[in-house]
C-alpha cells in the first residue's frame, strides 16, 4: 500500500509521545515493504543522513511551514498554508490511504479534504485533543475536566496556555471558535473511515464529552524487547525508585516529591528536567526532597537498568503511557496511579501496584511497604503482562487500513484512490 501519514512534528525536531509511535510504526512499515509518506508541521526537512539514523530511509516528507505561537490549537481548526500542502501532498503521492496520527499544527479539516477527494483514512486517537483543546482534559481548576460550554474551554485553554484568567471581551470571540471547532470535530468522525485508540479510556473519556467514533478499534502501541534485562536485585531499605518523563504538574511530580520527602527521596531518582535552571527550580520549591535530579537524555534503557521501580504518578488521564510499556520490557514492575488507560495495563499486584491519583498518602505507603518488603517487588515483576511487539501492533494495524481501502463506506460509496 502507499500510505500518507500526518504528523504535528517530525525529525528533525525532538520527537516524542506520538512522534515516537508514528516513526516506530513507519520502520515496520517500510519493512513490509509498502510505500510511506509524512505530512508534518516543521522549521525543515530532514535530511537524508537524518532519516537513515531513524530507520527511515525512502519516507517520501512533506512540510507544512510552523511557527510555535501558543494559540496553536485554535489555529489548527482550519489552516489554509496546511490544507493546500495537504492537497498537494495527495496529489504528488497518491496513496492508497491516509493515516492521521495527529491533526493539531495541522487542520481539522484535512478529514474532509481526504473524503472529498475520494482517499479512505483513518484517525489514531494519542490523546484528547478532540474533546479538548488542550489534549489532557486538564481543567484550569481541577485535574479532570468536568466538560463544559465552548465558554469554560476557553477560560480553560487560555489559563493553561497563557497562566491567567481571559481578558475582558476576547472570551466571547474564543468561545465562538470553539463552537465552530465543536461542529467540525463533528465532521471530522463523519470524514474518516476508522479511529484507532491505544486504550478504552480515552474512547469512554471523549464519548461522554460528547464525542463518539462510529468505527474504532483498541490497538495497543507496541514494544521494543530489551536486548538484555538487568536482574532486579532490590534490598531492604534500599529499593531504587526511578521516574522517568516531563516534569509537569498534571504528571504528578509534585506529588512524587511530597510523598518522598525525607528520608524516601534518597532513594529516588527523576530523569526529564529541560537543564540546570528546572532542576534548581524544582529543588527550591521541594526542599524536602533530597533526590536524584537529572536533565532529559534520549533511550530508557540505562535509566530503567538502574531502578528497581518506576513511579508513574499521573494526575491526568493518561492514555497509555509510553514509560510503562518501556518498563515491562525491561522487567520492571510500576507504581502508578489509577486514572484513564493506566489500568487496562496491568492489575494491582501483577506488574505493578496501582494508587489513587493526586493520593500522597497512599502512594507514600506503598513505597515504604515496598522498601520493608523488596521480596513483594520481585514477585510482582515475575506477574508483568505480555506486550506486543511493534511488529504484531503494526500488522494489526494495517489490517485495519486495507479493511476501510476495501469495503464500502455506509453512505454505499466506494472507497480507494481517485
Amino acid at each position: 500500500m502507499r500510505i500518507l501519514v500526518t504528523l504535528h512534528n517530525f525529525l528533525p525536531e525532538p520527537c516524542f509521545g506520538a512522534e515516537r509511535v508514528a516513526m516506530r510504526q513507519l520502520r515496520e512499515m517500510l519493512r513490509a515493504g509498502h510505500e510511506v509518506g509524512v505530512l508534518y508541521a516543521g522549521r525543515r526537512l530532514p535530511s537524508a543522513a537524518e532519516l537513515e539514523a531513524e530507520g527511515l530511509t525512502g519516507v517520501r516528507c512533506y512540510r507544512v511551514p510552523y511557527v510555535a505561537p501558543r494559540a496553536q490549537v485554535l489555529l489548527s481548526i482550519a489552516r489554509p498554508r496546511a490544507e493546500f500542502a495537504f492537497a498537494s501532498a495527495l496529489r504528488r503521492f497518491q496513496p492508497d490511504v491516509v493515516l492521521f496520527h495527529h491533526l493539531v499544527r495541522l487542520s481539522l479539516r484535512l478529514p474532509e479534504m481526504a473524503r472529498r477527494r475520494g482517499y479512505p483514512s483513518v484517525l489514531v486517537l494519542h490523546d484528547h485533543y478532540l474533546a479538548c483543546p488542550s489534549y489532557s482534559l486538564v481543567a484550569f481548576d481541577q485535574p479532570v475536566c468536568p466538560g463544559g460550554s465552548p465558554s469554560r474551554c476557553t477560560q480553560c485553554l487560555y489559563a493553561v496556555r497563557f497562566g491567567r484568567s481571559v481578558p475582558p471581551g476576547l472570551r466571547e470571540a474564543a468561545s465562538l471558535l470553539l463552537a465552530w471547532r465543536t461542529r467540525i470535530v463533528a465532521r471530522v468522525l463523519a470524514a474518516v473511515d476508522g479511529v484507532i485508540s491505544p486504550s478504552r479510556s480515552v474512547l469512554a473519556e471523549i464519548g461522554a464529552r460528547g464525542v463518539t467514533p462510529r468505527e474504532a478499534v483498541v490497538i495497543p502501541n507496541g514494544s521494543d524487547p530489551a536486548a538484555a534485562i538487568q536482574p532486579l536485585s532490590p534490598k531492604a531499605g534500599a529499593v531504587r525508585f526511578g521516574y522517568l518523563g516531563a516534569i509537569l504538574p498534571k504528571k504528578g511530580v509534585d506529588i512524587l516529591a511530597e510523598a518522598c520527602a525525607g528520608p524516601l527521596s534518597r532513594l529516588l531518582t527523576i530523569r526529564g528536567f529541560r537543564d540546570e535552571n528546572a532542576i534548581a527550580a524544582f529543588r527550591h520549591a521541594h526542599p524536602g526532597c533530597a533526590a536524584t535530579l537529572e536533565p532529559f537524555a534520549p533511550g530508557a534503557g540505562s535509566f530503567l537498568d538502574s531502578v528497581d521501580v518506576v513511579v508513574v504518578p499521573s494526575d491526568c488521564l493518561e492514555n497509555q503511557p509510553s514509560v510503562i510499556v518501556e518498563s515491562f520490557a525491561h522487567g520492571r514492575p510500576v507504581v502508578a496511579s489509577r486514572i484513564g488507560g493506566i489500568p487496562e495495563m496491568f492489575s494491582d499486584g501483577r506488574g505493578g501496584w496501582l494508587v489513587p491519583p493526586g493520593d500522597v498518602d497512599a502512594l507514600r505507603s506503598c513505597l515504604t511497604r515496598l522498601c520493608e518488603d523488596p521480596a513483594e517487588i520481585c514477585r510482582v515483576a515475575s506477574g508483568i503482562p505480555p506486550w506486543p511487539s511493534w511488529s504484531e501492533v503494526t500488522g494489526r494495524t494495517l489490517g485495519e487500513l486495507e479493511r476501510v481501502v476495501r469495503s464500502d463506506r455506509p453512505d454505499g460509496t466506494t472507497r480507494g484512490r481517485p
